[in-house]
């Protein structure tokens, strides 16, 4: 159980997928209170991880059970961290310095898209192999879909029909629907029907999981901080990508016979409304953590 809970905590470490918007975004935007410290406790044990930044402000290393070395390109972007231990990830952004891509070690891709306010509104990932899918991504999901159909239709090859049928079988479109005002995410999946009878492409969409935020300060809503976020966000949490809208309160299974979404939270809050602890109830993990975070603030 110990081990579960420690792997969930590289999921909640950093606490809070269509068109690219035009708004600039700098690569390194202060916040009035940097993070320095985050702490989990299980109960009968615990874990701290520390934040080092260089004089500038930039996050440089993670210390915990082990060092994370943060890697960046030559405009100062983080290229890539290798968090889980199997292989370092290469990030790409796009011209308003948001990530746009992931290759992860192993080949897989996933791509992201934003609305005009600058939100995550899409991200799709692509299974590894040689089905050649990503090469084919298109920001409008059907779109592509249908294309997929089409090439697969053309194809002779039964070893590169059944790569084609596997990758695009476990593809998966995520769709994110901000309401500001009422400080929630809504998250649809869009994945391979299972319904008897189906053919070939055949997909659905469905609501996955509602998200509710405090809409006050998150210790990671920084550009620096994002790409790893929206990398580390793996596993039954979604709440890294949209630190803009505070911290997670809670989070609602909206998917019919899966309800490995729902947790609750509570913080107490510093002067300058950032969480300086909390904790974190899940049933479902049989988690109850208690969280501390540390800053420095200006």
């Amino acid at each position: 159980m110990l081990l579960n809970l420690r792997y969930f905590l590289l999921i909640i470490i950093v606490i809070a997928s269509c068109k690219h918007s035009d708004t600039p975004s700098p690569q390194h935007s202060p916040s009035k209170c940097q993070v320095i410290e985050f702490q989990v406790d299980y109960g009968s044990d615990s874990d701290a991880f520390v934040y080092l930044y260089d004089e500038k402000s930039i996050l440089k290393v993670v210390t915990g059970s082990r060092d994370i070395n943060i890697e960046r390109n030559n405009d100062g972007q983080i290229k890539g961290v290798d968090w889980f231990r199997n292989g370092t990830p290469e990030f790409f952004y796009n011209s308003q310095g948001r990530l746009e891509k992931i290759v992860s070690a192993r080949g897989a891709y996933e791509f992201f898209e934003y609305d005009s306010k600058g939100h995550l509104s899409q991200s799709t990932w692509f299974p590894d192999g040689d089905h050649g899918l990503e090469t084919m991504y298109n920001p409008n999901f059907e779109a592509f879909v249908s294309a997929a159909i089409s090439k697969f239709n053309t194809v002779t090859d039964y070893s590169k029909k059944e790569s084609f049928v596997r990758g695009l079988g476990l593809t998966i479109c995520t769709k994110y629907l901000v309401d500001e005002k009422g400080s929630t995410v809504s998250e649809f999946r869009n994945m391979i029907s299972t319904s008897p009878g189906h053919k070939f492409g055949d997909r659905v969409e469905e609501l996955w999981v509602v998200t509710k935020y405090d809409g006050k300060n998150s210790p990671y809503n920084s550009a620096d901080w994002r790409p790893i976020s929206i990398y580390i966000n793996k596993g039954s949490l979604n709440d890294d990508r949209f630190p803009e809208l505070g911290n997670v309160l809670e989070k609602t299974s909206k998917f019919s016979g899966f309800s490995g979404d729902n947790c609750t939270r509570s913080y107490v809050y510093n002067e300058d409304g950032y969480p300086i602890s909390g904790r974190h109830i899940d049933k479902n993990l049989d988690a109850n953590l208690n969280l501390t975070w540390r800053y420095n603030c200006k």
